[in-house]
């Protein structure tokens, strides 16, 4: 079983380590915060948005990442930041019924997962789904001898993008953002998947 560790320490570059199991115990600590798409009360910055994920231990895809990425640049890894478009009807989940009405309405979003290379080797690293979700269908990614080659949590919809930091991607997305007419649809899908997979981990 791998030893816990320190969610706060993950990010000061005076307390790392970078020996097999520690970078286990760091991706798998990642994944497991829950999945939960925050709804924030105001514009968060980059830095804001890590610092609101560590206090909260749970957000989505891209914050989890943030904060994955910061914390193996720490240990001397590079990191690159990859968005991927899907859509949520592609998702090979069984949905309830009423979840699937609004997943097949949803525009493309966009999802992130990381590319870490050390020595040499660049390995996919995707710890967006919890492992409570596995009962759901979610593919669960698994690090006990270090970081594994990740399996993408989504069904790609278009070709991905590379960013070479965080920050990069985040501005990214602000771009992207500011150019997308809201559907109306958005609020209500990730209000209702939320509920969804809080009642997934406790059945």
């Amino acid at each position: 079983m791998l030893r816990e560790i320190d969610f706060s320490d993950c990010l000061q570059s005076g307390k790392v380590e970078k020996t097999a199991e520690s970078l286990a115990r760091l991706c798998t600590l990642v994944r497991d915060c829950p999945f939960e798409h925050v709804k924030y009360e105001r514009h968060y910055s980059y830095g804001e948005l890590i610092n609101d994920f560590v206090k909260r231990r749970r957000g989505a895809c891209s914050v989890k990442h943030y904060f994955l990425g910061e914390a193996l640049i720490n240990r001397q890894f590079k990191v690159r930041y990859i968005t991927t478009p899907f859509l949520w009807k592609d998702m090979p989940i069984d949905y309830p019924t009423h979840l699937k009405r609004l997943a097949d309405l949803m525009p493309v979003q966009l999802h992130l997962s990381l590319e870490a290379e050390s020595n040499g080797i660049t390995v996919p690293i995707d710890v967006t789904w919890d492992k409570e979700l596995k009962r759901a269908g979610f593919p669960i990614n698994h690090f006990e001898n270090g970081i594994n080659a990740s399996v993408l949590a989504v069904k790609p919809a278009d070709e991905s993008v590379t960013h070479e930091s965080g920050i990069d991607r985040f501005l990214f997305i602000e771009s992207v953002k500011s150019k997308m007419k809201p559907t109306g649809i958005e609020p209500s899908f990730y209000e209702e998947l939320n509920l969804w997979l809080n009642d997934t981990r406790l059945n």
